[in-house]
């Protein structure tokens, strides 16, 4: 929000204007803390945006209530005092630090019980998982209007569900730049103890996509299920979809039967399938940048693991150079490139720094900034609190998720340098829970220098994610932690 320059009203009807100013100022203190946050292409609904931004106008609130009173001391004064209460109190209530704290327990999460799925099978992994079923939900739509296209999908989606992509709106057209702002575990069923019935995981999505010149918000609920007695591959068996079974390149005559191995792999005996999909909502609207996107979850108590303390000796253990000023000198070298990079609408610098799945989610962002002449410009960004709430491993991949308070100036100019939302001056606060990932068996201080972590030259990488250099691939966690998730306070869950 922006405040013009302050001009004194006619003198004429003071106490109808004081009563009016009065009003306006106490609704203004109220709601000081739900201004919008534009960084990361506003959120996805309420749900879960992808960089940095900044929430609260309350130095430019207090500029104006200065004004206010001495203008009008009789209501400025008040109205100042109750002002400078009001912030004192809310600071007091800021987070505590790291271990000090004293957040509220995470209640029992959907992503515990997708965690809950090694029990059945020891190579499981949710975070290659959910990279799967990322790519996957990106392929399928795009494959929307072309049944050859569909068709080799068939291992991964069902006959109901391809017919279903196929019919919907807008019928035939090509979909481009998905991206999913929010994907939820909703339900995950298990079969027990028994290896002969089936794991099944409803997922909740919530996409932006394009067909032609329009955009698409996209709510559905996907359920995806396969044999309890599978065992999954290791990432790079996953990161195409051939044959779930021999691994070749996918053809069948029947969209049924591999014609390379001969099995029938349209059942989820050997991967997991989408069975079914409900459309929850398709809005014909493109994202908005202008505007202000209410700031919600900033004063939310930290969510934290019940087993964080007992998950983070048990990594500090296995990697004794790992510790959490070393991590959060990490964060902050991540934190600073991507604001950087983000700010100036360049996707090199942010790159070496990001999974695959959220450099194509920033990126998408920052062409849509780029078509649109405008950029969203972060200055001053620096972060007050890091606070270590989960850690999750798992046979191929370490997780550590944080939530960080930070406070910057954040605002959106057009090209003609003219503000469309944000300021300027008045810097913002804000909290989001950041997740890092590492390969299991990498170990060694995080790195805090901008350089290949395999060749130590200084660090510049191809849109792939290799040096150019050495041709390492950085962006999977082999080397160092990369930032693989951004979630708003408002949807995470623990």
């Amino acid at each position: 929000m922006r405040f013009r320059s302050f001009k004194p009203p006619p003198r004429r009807g003071p106490r109808l204007h004081l009563a009016a100013l009065g009003v306006g100022l106490i609704a203004l203190l109220l709601a000081a803390d739900a201004l919008a946050r534009p960084g990361g292409g506003d959120t996805f609904s309420g749900g879960s945006s992808s960089s940095s931004g900044g929430g609260g106008g309350d130095a430019e609130l207090l500029f104006f209530l200065i004004r206010l009173a001495f203008y009008y001391p009789q209501l400025g004064v008040p109205l100042l005092i109750i002002a400078v209460l009001y912030f004192t109190i809310k600071m007091r209530k800021r987070p505590a630090e790291a271990w000090s704290s004293q957040p509220r327990l995470a209640p029992p999460s959907r992503h515990a019980e997708l965690e809950a799925i090694a029990k059945l099978d020891p190579d499981f992994s949710a975070i290659v998982f959910e990279d799967f079923v990322f790519r996957l939900y990106a392929t399928a739509h795009q494959a929307r209007s072309t049944p050859a296209d569909l068709d080799a999908l068939a291992p991964f989606l069902s006959p109901a569900v391809r017919a279903e992509l196929a019919k919907r709106d807008p019928v035939g057209q090509t979909i481009t730049d998905v991206v999913i702002g929010v994907m939820k575990p909703i339900a995950v069923q298990l079969p027990g103890d028994k290896q002969d019935g089936e794991v099944i995981v409803r997922l909740s999505f919530e996409s932006n996509m394009s067909a032609g010149d329009r955009s698409y918000h996209v709510d559905e609920v996907w359920t995806l299920a396969r044999a309890a007695a599978v065992r999954s591959r290791p990432p790079d068996a996953v990161r195409a979809f051939g044959c779930p079974n021999c691994g070749a390149s996918y053809s069948s005559s029947d969209s049924q039967r591999c014609d390379h191995c001969g099995q029938v792999v349209d059942d989820g005996r050997f991967d997991w399938q989408v069975r079914e999909l409900r459309l929850v909502q398709q809005t014909p609207l493109p994202p908005t940048q202008r505007g202000s996107v209410p700031e919600r979850g900033g004063d939310m108590p930290t969510i934290v693991h019940p087993q964080l303390r007992a998950r983070w000796q048990a990594l500090c253990a296995a990697d004794p150079a790992l510790t959490h000023d070393r991590l959060r000198a990490r964060t902050l070298l991540i934190y600073r490139e991507l604001n950087a990079g983000w700010s100036e609408l360049d996707p090199a610098k942010i790159r070496p720094f990001v999974s695959d799945g959220m450099f194509d989610y920033l990126r998408y962002w920052i062409d849509t900034f780029k078509r649109r002449q405008q950029r969203n410009v972060l200055k001053d960004m620096r972060v007050e609190k890091l606070t270590v709430v989960k850690v999750t491993r798992d046979r191929y991949y370490d997780a550590i998720t944080a939530r960080i308070h930070a406070v910057g100036i954040d605002y959106t100019v057009d090209a003609a340098g003219k503000t469309l939302r944000g300021s300027a001056r008045a810097p913002r606060s804000y909290s989001e829970y950041w997740t890092l990932i590492r390969g299991a068996t990498v170990r060694g201080a995080p790195r805090d220098e901008p350089s290949c972590p395999s060749c130590n030259a200084p660090l510049k990488i191809s849109m792939a994610g290799t040096c150019e250099y050495c041709g390492a691939l950085l962006t999977r966690g082999d080397f160092d932690w990369v930032l693989s998730k951004i979630e708003q306070d408002e949807s995470y869950s623990g």
